[in-house]
């Protein structure tokens, strides 16, 4: 569109067709208004169209070179993320391969040790059988409990409460009822 626009505009007109001018000429070389319309006057103006379009052609590359650099700067953050992720990925391959094997190990050692107790167990009954000394083999020792299993004091406290309420009570209505009894008998 702007190829097609003329960077400046030229008018061609009448000298008469400005008054100011046309009656200047006339007071200075006294020619008649026929003359003076014969005389043709070329005006240039800059056109305002092709300077308006040539601003927004400069303002929309310079939008262009910003847009441009930052698709640069992020198609190289992208290529330094990449690169982050494929490290990321081969340490994180590493770390597994020896998490597995540092797990295989533990396994090996549990499967050992667990073996390892059965032979000794085994061992110790095999001990104490051949000694013949006592038929008890002690297989694990006791682990003695945090809280003591017995007396609950508080626990029986309350149930010698609960059952000494009943049997009172019983006791009290048993009575209410042969007396009662005993005093319908007195009646009849």
């Amino acid at each position: 569109m702007i190829g097609k626009t003329p960077q400046k505009l030229i008018t061609d007109r009448a000298l008469l067709s400005d008054e100011l001018l046309s009656k200047m000429m006339k007071e200075k070389t006294g020619l008649a208004s026929e003359d003076l319309a014969k005389i043709k006057m070329s005006a240039e103006q800059i056109n305002m169209i092709y300077v308006e379009l040539s601003n927004m052609i400069n303002e929309l590359e310079v939008k262009l070179s910003n847009l441009e650099a930052q698709r640069v700067n992020i198609e190289q953050v992208i290529q330094e993320s990449q690169k982050e992720i494929e490290n990321l990925q081969t340490e994180y391959a590493d770390k597994q391969y020896k998490y597995d094997m540092l797990k295989m190990e533990i396994d090996l050692s549990k499967e050992t040790y667990n073996a390892y107790q059965r032979k000794y167990k085994e061992s110790m009954i095999m001990e104490s059988a051949d000694i013949g000394k006592s038929n008890v083999v002690i297989v694990s020792e006791a682990i003695p409990p945090v809280k003591p299993v017995s007396p609950r004091k508080v626990f029986n406290v309350a149930i010698a409460a609960v059952v000494g309420i009943a049997i009172s009570f019983s006791i009290v209505f048993m009575k209410e009822y042969l007396l009662r009894d005993k005093q319908k008998n007195a009646h009849i």
